[in-house]
């Protein structure tokens, strides 16, 4: 993946370092606080569908979420965007 990062624009969400199969290059990946604010948010989310799963059922809640990831192409400029690329916090 290929991005331009200013200089602490990642809020301590990100780390650079050094590309060791290019020198012109840096490698940004997830710092902690990054890490820490995915298992939250992970948490939160298996919450909400687990809820959602008990009221409307497993079937519907798949259906939800397949419906709910189509709309990503025309509500998201980035949804192809990410589908391509991976960020491992």
């Amino acid at each position: 993946m290929r991005r331009t990062v200013a200089p602490g624009s990642g809020a301590g969400r990100e780390a650079a370092g050094a590309d060791p199969t290019d020198k012109r290059a840096r490698l940004v990946c997830g710092a902690e606080k990054a890490s820490a604010a995915k298992r939250v948010a992970d948490a939160v989310v298996a919450e909400v569908e687990q809820e959602w799963e008990a009221h409307i059922g497993t079937r519907r809640k798949d259906q939800l979420r397949e419906a709910l990831t189509l709309l990503r192409d025309i509500t998201d400029p980035w949804a192809l965007r990410r589908a391509h690329n991976t960020f491992h916090a």
